[in-house]
C-alpha cells in the first residue's frame, strides 16, 4: 500500500476508479480514499486533489498578509517545481506556490506565504526583507531549517 502526506500527517492511498468524471478524495481514519474517473491517471487525480486542499488555504493568507502589508493581493499559481517551495514576481503581481506545500503542515505553508508576500515589499533577502518577514512570522529560522531539510522529491 503506498503512502503519502497530506499536511504534515502520513495516509495510506487507496485508489478506487469510479465512473464520475471528477475525482474526489477523502480521509477515513489514516486513510486517504481517492475515487479516480476510469479516464483519468491515479497521478493526475491525487495532483487535482492535492490542488483542492491547497488552493483555498494559500489564497486565503495570501490574502491576508498582503493586505497586512498593505500591498495588492497577487495573482496566485500552483505548480508542480523541483527546485522551490514559492516564487514570487512582485513586479507581476504572482505568486507560485509548490503543489508540494500539500505535503507539509499548515505553520509551514504560511511561512511560505509570508516569506513570498514580503518579497511584494522586499524583493531581495536583505535584512529589512528579514525584519519583515520576523514580524509576521517569528519562528521562521525553525520553519525555514525545516523545509530545508524536506528533499523536494515530487509525489505528484
Amino acid at each position: 500500500m503506498t503512502e503519502i502526506q497530506l499536511f504534515g500527517q502520513t495516509y495510506s492511498l487507496l485508489i478506487k476508479k469510479t465512473v464520475s468524471p471528477v475525482p474526489k478524495g477523502f480521509t477515513v481514519d489514516n486513510s486517504l480514499i481517492l475515487q479516480v474517473p476510469e479516464k483519468m491517471s491515479e497521478q493526475m487525480a491525487l495532483a487535482n486533489f492535492y490542488y483542492s486542499k491547497l488552493r483555498p488555504i494559500v489564497t486565503e493568507l495570501t490574502q491576508y498578509y498582503a493586505t497586512k502589508l498593505g500591498v495588492p493581493v497577487p495573482k496566485i499559481q500552483i505548480k508542480k517545481v523541483r527546485s522551490y517551495w514559492g516564487e514570487c514576481y512582485s513586479r507581476r503581481g504572482l505568486i507560485i506556490y509548490n503543489i508540494e506545500l500539500s505535503r507539509v503542515r499548515r505553520e509551514l505553508i504560511e511561512y511560505v506565504v509570508v516569506h513570498e508576500c514580503c518579497h511584494l515589499v522586499e524583493a531581495n533577502h536583505s535584512s529589512a526583507f528579514w525584519k519583515l518577514v520576523f514580524r509576521y512570522c517569528p519562528n521562521y529560522p525553525l520553519y525555514r531549517k525545516e523545509l530545508k531539510s524536506i528533499r523536494l522529491t515530487p509525489q505528484l
